[in-house]
């Protein structure tokens, strides 16, 4: 089932690859389809490696030469940059409930200086700190797929 499952994944990133879509990748657990929210080198355009074992690649734009390794085996959803069109999701597909909260304690400051009121939380667990509750809706609106930007 899992070989199936990334052939599925490798015959999607290859259309994409032709089709020079841009997209965005979600990376997870493979066994129950938790989305770990990763932030960072999620979205660009797919392109391969050279070689009898290439591997596919996410790259920042159409006519980039190199860019980070698609770890295939670890993608619980991909859908398009633009638009957000679902173009493949893990059947157990989830992120966890996310919610706004209070920091605990006195008010922390950012690198810049500003004192940061709210926090974010993932299944309780405080994950990231904002000055406005709208900074924080972006975020997790970003983070959780609904939007592909901050």
């Amino acid at each position: 089932m899992v070989y199936e499952t990334l052939k599925v994944i490798e015959n999607v990133l290859d259309i994409l690859a032709r089709r020079k879509t841009r997209i965005r990748v979600f990376y997870g657990d493979p066994v129950t389809g938790l989305d770990w929210c990763e932030e960072n080198h999620t979205m660009g355009y797919v392109g391969r490696s050279i070689g009898v074992n290439y591997r596919h690649l996410l790259m920042p734009t159409k006519t980039s030469e190199s860019g980070h390794i698609i770890h295939t085996e670890k993608i619980v959803k991909i859908t398009a940059a633009n638009g957000g069109e679902l173009l493949y999701r893990h059947k157990g597909y989830h992120h966890g409930v996310w919610e706004i909260g209070p920091i605990a304690g006195t008010g922390r400051l950012s690198a810049d200086g500003a004192v940061l009121t709210v926090g974010v939380y993932q299944d309780k667990v405080h994950i990231a700190n904002f000055t406005s509750e709208e900074k924080a809706k972006r975020f997790i609106n970003f983070i959780t797929g609904v939007k592909n930007t901050k």
